[in-house]
């Protein structure tokens, strides 16, 4: 398991959802599951992506 400094690992701790990121992103830190299913904000944890991470949402390493 190797961290991948470049990358940010996001998730849900409401309903499991989560991505990775480019290290430089500004946008929201709610769920957007949570957000859309039931018009509710819930808080992603936020760390350090390492390269055994497979989000069910947006991969952001992929891109490159």
């Amino acid at each position: 398991m190797t961290d991948q400094a470049d990358f940010i690992y996001f998730e849900c701790q409401a309903c499991g959802f989560d991505s990775v990121q480019k290290a430089d992103f500004t946008g929201s830190d709610a769920c957007p599951l949570c957000d859309g299913d039931n018009n509710r904000y819930s808080q992603m944890t936020q760390r350090i992506c390492r390269d055994t991470d497979q989000p069910e949402g947006r991969d952001a390493r992929t891109a490159l």
